[in-house]
C-alpha cells in the first residue's frame, strides 16, 4: 500500500510530465473546468489535501493516453456525464 507522501510525489510528478494544465485535469477528474475543480487538482498537487489512490490512476492513465498519442484537450462528456470523444493528436 503506498504512503501519503509516495501518493503526493507521484501525483505531483505525473501531473508536471502531462501536457495539459491543472484546468485540464479538473475537466478529466470532475468532467468541468472551474475556479473550484482547478483549486481541488492544486490542492492535490501541494500535498494540502492527500491524492487518493484513484487519483493516482487517472493521472497515470491520462499520461499514457498522452503518450499514446491522444489531444487530452480534446476530452467531451455528454449530458448524462460518459466520456463520448478524445480526439488522437494531429501529426504535423
Amino acid at each position: 500500500m503506498s504512503t501519503k507522501e509516495t501518493r503526493h510525489k507521484i501525483f505531483q510528478d505525473t501531473l508536471s510530465s502531462l501536457s495539459i494544465s491543472q484546468g485540464g485535469v479538473a475537466k478529466w477528474m470532475y468532467q468541468v473546468d472551474t475556479k473550484t475543480t482547478r483549486k481541488y487538482i492544486s490542492r492535490k498537487n501541494t500535498g494540502e489535501v492527500t491524492a487518493t489512490p484513484s487519483d493516482i490512476a487517472l493521472v497515470q492513465a491520462l499520461l499514457l493516453l498522452q503518450n499514446a498519442g491522444y489531444d487530452l484537450k480534446s476530452v467531451e462528456y455528454s449530458d448524462d456525464g460518459k466520456l463520448i470523444k478524445v480526439n488522437r493528436q494531429s501529426i504535423g
